[in-house]
C-alpha cells in the first residue's frame, strides 16, 4: 500500500491501490458495512510524517463515508418459485442458476418449493374482494408477502400437459386476492420496476409447447405487479437432471438471473 502523492499542483492524490483495496479490505464485508479494524491497524503501524498523517487521516474519512453511506443502496431480492415437484431434476437446476447468476451480481435471494407447501386450490369464496385477503388459511400466507416484497420474481416449471404443474398453478390461483387488490379494491402494488421471468421444461419439442404455461405467467406477473420481462423456454430434455448435459441451457439461466438484476 503506497502513501499518498501530491500532483506537481501541490492537490492530494490518493494512491491507485486505495481504489480496490477499499472495496476488499477497508469494509468488512464490502459496500454497506462498517470500516474494518484491520484498516485502522494499518494506518497505525506506519512512520508517518505529520503531513502524511493528515492525508491518510483525510482517506480514512473517505473511508467511513464508503462503508456507511453506500450502504443505504438498495440489495435487490429475488424470489425463485420452484414449482416442479422433481427436487434436483431440470426445472430445480435450471433455476438454481438463474438464482446463482443473480447472486454474483450482488442480489439477495430465495427460492421457494411450492410442492413442499400445503397450498390448497382457490375456491372462489371471494372474499379477497372484501379487503384483500383469502379466507383459506394455509402456506400461501407466507408467500404473499414474499410476492410483495421482492424486486424480481422467477417461476420455473416442467410442462404437464402444455401447462404449468398443478402445484405452481395453485400458487398461481391463490395469488387472486393480490389482482382483487389491484382490480376490485383499487390499492397500489408495490412497483413499478419490478421485473419477472418464466423458465419452462418440456420434454417434447412441440412448437406451442410453452404457449398456454406463457401466457399463464404473463397474467400472474400482472397481477402481482411484476413485468414479464425475460425467459428460458428448454424443449427435449425429460430425464432427471438430463440438462446438465446442456451446458448452453445452464450458462442461459445464469445469465438470465444476472440480467434481471442489472439496471
Amino acid at each position: 500500500m503506497g502513501h499518498s502523492k501530491r500532483s506537481k499542483h501541490g492537490k492530494l492524490q490518493l494512491p491507485v491501490a486505495y481504489d480496490s483495496w477499499i472495496t476488499r479490505t477497508a469494509c468488512n464485508k464490502g459496500r454497506g458495512s462498517k470500516p474494518s479494524p484491520l484498516f485502522f491497524r494499518h494506518m497505525q503501524v506506519q512512520n508517518l510524517s505529520k503531513t502524511e498523517a493528515a492525508e491518510q487521516f483525510i482517506i480514512a474519512l473517505l473511508v467511513v463515508y464508503f462503508c456507511t453511506v453506500q450502504s443505504e443502496v438498495p440489495v435487490l431480492k429475488v424470489l425463485g418459485i420452484m414449482g416442479s415437484p422433481r427436487i434436483k431434476g431440470n426445472t430445480d437446476l435450471l433455476l438454481e442458476e438463474a438464482l446463482k447468476g443473480a447472486r454474483d451480481k450482488g442480489a439477495e435471494t430465495e427460492k421457494i418449493v411450492v410442492d413442499k407447501l400445503k397450498i390448497a386450490p382457490c375456491k372462489e369464496y371471494l372474499g379477497c374482494f372484501k379487503d384483500g385477503n383469502c379466507v383459506i388459511r394455509d402456506d400461501m400466507d407466507t408467500v404473499y408477502p414474499k410476492l410483495l416484497n421482492a424486486d424480481v420474481v422467477i417461476i420455473a416449471s416442467p410442462m404437464f400437459f402444455y401447462g404449468l404443474t398443478a402445484q405452481a398453478k395453485a400458487l398461481v390461483d391463490r395469488s387472486q386476492a393480490l389482482w382483487a387488490r389491484k382490480h376490485i379494491l383499487k390499492q397500489n402494488l408495490p412497483g413499478p420496476g419490478r421485473k419477472g421471468a418464466f423458465i419452462g421444461v418440456g420434454a417434447t419439442k412441440g412448437k406451442r409447447l410453452f404457449e398456454g404455461a406463457t401466457l399463464t405467467v404473463k397474467y400472474f406477473f400482472e397481477a402481482i405487479g411484476v413485468e414479464y420481462a425475460d425467459e428460458l423456454l428448454v424443449r427435449g430434455v425429460d430425464a432427471r437432471g438430463e440438462i446438465k448435459q446442456h451446458a448452453a441451457a445452464l450458462t442461459d439461466a445464469l445469465e438470465l438471473g444476472k440480467r434481471l438484476v442489472q439496471k
